[in-house]
């Protein structure tokens, strides 16, 4: 009975060392998975980071472009001095004036000569009606270029707008004036013949 009784409590002791085994290998592998798991999460947090940080220089960049553009874009829609005072731009506003004088001073005269029918007189008028109405346009196109905010572009396409329609006005200025001294050479060679007209009539009257 002493003999049984021994050998259980050394029995005993062993299975007690055995799960100790157990639980110490148990542990082990606990604390390894652990730092693991602790590794792994280091290295996720700092790909986070480079990723993070890798988003924010994008953005920043990013950022710095719009902000650059934008800066570059609002600049198109200053008007700057020198494109204001441009002489085609005054010589523009000239031209405009000059036509208009030009065309109303003689179209009195040859209404009031008596010497031009209403056909005659309509024509010119269409003729410079239509120069009228494209350079009113011109000068709409004029007004959009030198009023800052209204479109975007550098001074030297501003500039170069602005020559293009001082070209233009030019022109019809001189198809006015053309038409006004065609009609002027008409009006000179109807005077005469009407003065040869009222002349020979008093000859023929004192005969």
């Amino acid at each position: 009975m002493k003999t049984l009784l021994i050998a259980f409590v050394v029995l005993l002791s062993c299975l007690r060392a055995n799960a100790q085994v157990q639980e110490l290998e148990q542990l082990k592998l606990d604390i390894e998975k652990l730092a693991q798991f602790k590794l792994i999460l280091s290295q996720m947090k700092q790909g986070y980071q480079v990723l993070q940080n890798g988003y924010n220089s994008v953005r920043d960049a990013a950022r710095g472009n719009f902000d650059l553009h934008k800066n570059y874009l609002d600049g198109l829609l200053v008007v700057n001095v020198n494109v204001k005072q441009s002489p085609a731009l005054q010589q523009i506003a000239t031209d405009q004036a000059a036509l208009v004088k030009t065309f109303q001073s003689s179209f009195q005269q040859y209404q009031s000569s008596g010497l031009f029918s209403a056909g005659e007189l309509t024509s010119l008028r269409n003729q410079y009606n239509e120069c009228n109405q494209k350079v009113s346009d011109d000068l709409d196109v004029v007004a959009q270029v030198v009023s800052a905010g209204k479109l975007r572009m550098n001074d030297a396409e501003r500039l170069q707008i602005i020559e293009t329609i001082h070209s233009d006005i030019s022109g019809q200025l001189d198809a006015v004036k053309n038409a006004i001294t065609d009609y002027a050479k008409v009006l000179a060679l109807r005077m005469q013949q009407r003065k040869d007209n009222e002349a020979f009539k008093k000859l023929s009257g004192l005969k």
